[in-house]
């Protein structure tokens, strides 16, 4: 299954321009310069420097943004808005007055950049054409010549200035959403980098990461969970309260203030309803917890029963699921839930066309539906039309639609009751995404099968067209989790975090823009 990019033109207001022409690395040879492959990757505050220009201390002061170029950029369907604020040069010029210069016409192309900036008036006017090519390896910059009409030739460096990583601790989980990625520190620290659309990154603003950035606030957090193809993320404390930032749209947030269209929370809420939760599971239309007594309950949109209630209400705060089940794990993905009972029995409701359900049907249901077969499950997880869960033997089985992703080492990739991952290999746990699987074995070995998108695998170029069985992630690591979806992410048993994937919005976390076809570090750590 191939899944397809959208391809998005760019325009912008009459003072700046941008244009963007670059491809999303299509080959494992993916090339050296991190290219930004949406407007959002250029917001934030970009250092500059520039040879010709000469201060003095006064002139320092009195144009205190001189040198950092803020672009803010935010996309709408096919448009963009893109600024450039409080560049501000400072030449002496005839008369040694201040001049203050404005970009007029930014351009990029490829891996090339042209802009020019003008200023002053009379004799003192001057342009300077400034044109060079984006570099990097750890963070998106530029640099390259300036040609000053009065001040003559000289140099010019942009950098942007949040790619530098921090100083780590060991992480304890990681979770992935489309576009970002989120850890917890021993200390019970969140961070998170990539998109930051909805301020899904919790960092108290809108600004994008290419490497980890502590999640705002004083509270940590014990468990972590983020919705793989929404942009929402959910925490618990070690005292099982509930807190959840990003897109508030249909009420999945649980803030119990209605379902307000895409109402962005940067930094965690309290979930409402004062309950005391041992699990979350974050997605993109709900999310569902289970309470220290092991009843489960769920809250956001619910059009295809995927809250569990025995209706289609939806609901802003949380709401128990119908039919009175003990539950000791539970797993969402946009219109699905699925869950394990004390005594081992997997159950799954909501949207049933592709078999998601288990339950040998096809037909939605808005309340718990056990799934097919006298299979006893430690864990379940739910992908974008598959699931797969893993028994108390440690055998892994998927089912639903999900191509190579259900890991036969056959055909079949459709199921509506659960089939065995092909390789006789035992799990420790398994995580489903989109037509893929990731997995750990109990000898801490981490496997993928199914679609490679963009390397989703982590097991290099040589299986372009994916697996219909588990194949070993690349480099020989250690882990103690993975998790899947349009990147992959693995921490290792000694608490290290490595990424796979796609990278265009820097979820992978190494500072560039690059995907990357076997896991690398995520930057910060020791």
């Amino acid at each position: 299954m191939v899944r397809a990019l959208q391809s998005i033109g760019y325009w912008c207001g009459l003072s700046l321009t941008l244009l963007i022409v670059a491809c999303q690395d299509s080959a494992p040879t993916a090339p050296a310069v991190p290219l930004p492959m949406s407007a959002s990757e250029l917001s934030g505050t970009w250092t500059f420097s520039d040879s010709t220009v000469a201060t003095t201390p006064v002139e320092q002061v009195t144009c205190q943004n001189r040198g950092v170029a803020n672009f803010t950029a935010g996309v709408e369907n096919t448009g963009v808005e893109l600024r450039l604020i409080g560049t501000c040069l400072t030449p002496r010029g005839p008369g040694g007055r201040q001049i203050t210069m404005e970009a007029s016409r930014v351009i990029m192309l490829g891996d090339s950049i042209t802009f020019a900036v003008s200023g002053g008036q009379g004799v003192q006017a001057e342009t300077c054409t400034y044109r060079g090519r984006l570099t990097g390896a750890h963070s998106l910059a530029a640099s390259g010549a300036v040609s000053c009409s009065l001040r003559g030739p000289g140099s010019w460096e942009m950098t942007w200035g949040l790619a530098r990583g921090p100083q780590l601790d060991k992480f304890t989980s990681i979770d992935i959403a489309f576009g970002y990625t989120c850890a917890l520190d021993g200390g019970g620290q969140a961070w998170c980098w990539g998109d930051n659309s909805y301020g899904n990154l919790g960092t108290d603003d809108a600004v994008p990461r290419l490497v980890p950035a502590p999640v705002a606030g004083s509270v940590r957090f014990a468990k972590l969970s983020l919705a793989r193809e929404g942009t929402v993320a959910c925490a618990l404390t070690a005292a099982g309260e509930a807190w959840c930032w990003g897109s508030s749209w249909g009420g999945v947030l649980g803030d119990g203030a209605g379902a307000q269209a895409g109402r962005p929370v940067m930094k965690p809420q309290r979930v409402v309803g004062d309950l005391t939760f041992s699990q979350i599971a974050s997605a993109g239309s709900h999310t569902c917890a289970i309470t220290t007594a092991g009843k489960a309950y769920c809250w956001g949109m619910n059009a295809l029963g995927q809250l569990g209630t025995g209706n289609e209400t939806p609901s802003s705060s949380p709401v128990a699921v119908s039919g009175g089940l003990t539950f000791k794990q539970i797993d969402t993905y946009t219109l699905v839930t699925c869950g394990v009972t004390a005594n081992g029995r997997a159950y799954c409701w909501g949207e049933g066309w592709s078999g998601i359900l288990g339950n040998g049907d096809t037909s939605d249901s808005n309340s718990p539906a056990a799934v097919a077969g006298d299979l006893t499950f430690e864990s379940v997880s739910v992908g974008a039309w598959m699931a797969c869960g893993v028994t108390t033997a440690g055998d892994g089985y998927c089912w639903g639609t999900g191509g190579n992703g259900l890991g036969t080492g056959s055909d079949v990739g459709e199921s509506s009751t659960p089939v065995l991952v092909a390789g006789g290999l035992k799990w420790k746990s398994i995580s489903a995404g989109s037509f893929i699987a990731c997995g750990v074995t109990t000898t801490s070995v981490g496997y993928c099968w199914g679609d490679n998108f963009q390397g989703t695998l982590g097991t290099g170029p040589s299986l372009l067209n994916g697996s219909n069985r588990p194949v070993a992630i690349a480099g020989s690591l250690l882990v103690d989790q993975v998790v899947v979806d349009w990147h992959g992410c693995a921490l290792t048993v000694a608490g290290i975090a490595y990424c796979w994937g796609t990278g265009d919005h820097g979820e992978i976390g190494d500072g560039d823009l690059r995907t990357r076809w076997v896991p690398v570090k995520v930057a910060g750590q020791r």
